[in-house]
């Protein structure tokens, strides 16, 4: 049985605190327990738990008593275990039980982590009536379920002064630019042009450590991506920006050198073509190397994307979309974007041809002349551009012309 200590003897003596022993199995007797009307936070129910005559263990359980009044309303209060091996436990009669003098309908529960586990059979608790001494009948919730929802609510909204203090308000300057939350300014931060780029690659940085989380997505993903241009001019590798998809690349293959007076081929092109890309990946780039004097131009080639051939040299017929070089006496071809190189001038001799154009101008041809003093030698090409034929004279050709490097212009 459950033995009560004689701390608590006087204070049940008193009326104070309500003994009972309950078994979880057996329907109680309506329990003919003595608190008064309106007698808040000072009548307790000392209870004593047992299934089939013996204490349940409250070892890790918590309790809690549930009160059903005459409107139907219900309510519950938590109670405390005061002896978990006696099985016994103790529960505050509050103001919404003892707020009128009519039989309550009682039932306790034992809990634990994963769920009730056993109540007791309903019994009922009678509140004897209190002579009134005012009008108004006090009605508030003191049970303990709510008091730690309440301390809760406080925790939360402390948190959220909190914040709310630290990120203070928006000033001037947010007002500006129409931005009024931290997660506007960030953005705002992000796209402008002016903002040092090791900043906003910070920022960015730091918001895309999120990515997986539940509560955040990566900035990226948020932004739309900022528009750029790389030009490459020697090998390198292209990194897609973050948030890119599509790339509009202008590229040409090498130009060919000029040979025998006759001026080179421009090298392949293409004029702002649009490629899909992932975001974050890298790119290979090579640039083809101009051909020298009588020689083929390199071929560009960008990743998996295109390969771009370089240029034939002179009297080469391997132009795929290059510019041809002129033979001697005619100008180079031109193409959408350059003119071809002019063809030498002829005096007495022969003037070189002019190369095909590339990003720049074609190769100017080299003049014709009787003397090698006044014959002149073609000129190199400009970018992707052949080289012009060299000129002719007595004793025969002055130098042709190199063709020019490829390039690689990338924008998004």
């Amino acid at each position: 049985m459950c033995f009560f200590d004689a701390e608590n003897r006087k204070e049940w003596e008193n009326g104070k605190y309500n003994r009972l022993e309950i078994d979880v199995n057996k329907k109680p007797n309506s329990i003919g327990i003595r608190p008064v009307q309106n007698d808040t936070k000072s009548r307790y129910l000392d209870v004593c738990l047992y299934e089939n005559g013996v204490a349940i263990n409250l070892t890790g359980e918590q309790v809690r008593i549930t009160f059903r009044k005459a409107d139907g309303s219900t309510f519950f209060n938590q109670g405390e275990v005061t002896d978990a091996t006696a099985g016994r436990c103790q529960f505050a009669l509050t103001n919404e039980i003892l707020s009128e003098a009519k039989a309550v309908e009682s039932q306790i529960s034992v809990w634990n982590a994963g769920g009730q586990i056993l109540s007791t059979q309903v019994f009922e608790i009678y509140v004897s009536a209190a002579i009134p001494w005012t009008d108004a009948v006090e009605s508030e919730n003191e049970y303990g379920v709510l008091v730690v929802l309440f301390q809760e609510i406080q925790d939360a909204l402390d948190t959220m002064h909190k914040i709310a203090t630290t990120f203070g308000e928006p000033g001037d300057k947010a007002a500006e630019y129409g931005v009024d939350t931290f997660w506007g300014i960030l953005e705002t931060l992000a796209q402008r042009g002016d903002v040092e780029s090791a900043l906003q690659n910070k920022i960015k940085a730091y918001l895309n450590s999120t990515v997986g989380t539940s509560g955040f997505q990566s900035l990226d993903k948020m932004l739309p991506a900022k528009s750029g241009t790389q030009t490459f001019t020697e090998n390198g590798t292209f990194t897609v920006p973050a948030g890119v998809t599509k790339i509009w690349v202008t590229a040409f293959g090498a130009g060919g050198g000029g040979s025998s007076g006759a001026g080179g081929q421009g090298g392949d092109f293409i004029i702002k073509k649009a490629y899909s890309v992932t975001p974050k990946t890298n790119i290979p780039i090579t640039i083809g190397v101009g051909g020298k004097e009588d020689n083929d131009g390199g071929a560009t080639v960008i990743g998996n994307l295109v390969t771009l051939a370089g240029g034939g040299k002179g009297y080469s017929w391997k132009r795929h979309n290059g510019a041809f070089g002129g033979g001697t006496q005619e100008n180079g071809q031109d193409n959408p974007v350059a003119h071809g190189g002019i063809r030498g001038r002829t005096d007495g001799r022969v003037g070189g041809g002019g190369g095909g154009a590339g990003l720049e101008r074609g190769g100017s041809g080299g003049d014709g002349a009787n003397s090698s003093s006044y014959a002149t030698s073609g000129e190199d090409g400009g970018i992707g551009a052949g080289g012009g034929g060299g000129g002719s004279h007595s004793s025969g050709l002055k130098r042709d012309g190199a063709g020019g490097d490829g390039i690689v212009i990338i924008e998004w």
